[in-house]
């Protein structure tokens, strides 16, 4: 997988991680593919049309629209968390087969020079 592919999935777990763990309004609203890829359009619709009822209604149903907030907040937290968690998943795989991939150059080398690659050099004692 290249490179700019898995960093563009450390960015969107970065970014659903966000999303889960802050308030609505403590984060930067991610631009609409971002929303569509993993499904979190209609919740962020919903907060965005309830924002404008909130300014365009007396103020006396704050209590209201903050109740409604709060729903949404919770529907889009819960969805960006599960969706961060499916990515970490499939990170840890992609880590793992690319592991896979190094090991038998790791054997080769050891078996021309005797010793272990820079990286995988253990320590002696």
């Amino acid at each position: 997988m290249p490179d700019s592919t898995l960093d563009a999935l450390y960015k969107d777990k970065e970014m659903l991680d966000a999303i889960a763990n802050r308030h609505w309004g403590e984060y930067a609203v991610p631009d609409r593919n971002f929303q569509l890829r993993y499904g979190l359009d209609g919740t962020f619709d919903a907060l965005h049309r309830i924002e404008q009822r909130r300014q365009a209604e007396p103020s006396d149903l704050k209590i209201h629209f903050d109740f409604l907030t709060s729903q949404q907040e919770n529907e889009l937290r819960h969805v960006a968390s599960h969706e961060s968690e499916r990515i970490g998943d499939k990170l840890s795989t992609l880590a793992y087969h690319q592991r896979s991939e190094n090991a038998p150059k790791a054997d080769e080398e050891m078996k021309k020079g005797g010793q272990l690659p820079s990286k995988q050099r253990k320590p002696t004692i």
